[in-house]
């Protein structure tokens, strides 16, 4: 994915089962012409779609 494929990566902090390690993303380079998940919870965006449908 790093080589040409308009990403970055980025290292971040988190916190699973409150034990703090750090973790790896991809960020896409791109402006993308999506919506904005605010709360960045991918599942519940599904879920409140789902249920405005």
């Amino acid at each position: 994915m790093e080589l040409f494929g308009g990403y970055h990566r980025e290292y971040v902090d988190l916190e699973i089962e409150q034990q703090k390690v750090k973790g790896l993303i991809y960020v896409y380079d791109e402006k993308p012409e999506t919506e904005v998940i605010e709360h960045g919870d991918w599942i519940k965006y599904l879920n409140e779609k789902g249920s405005s449908e």
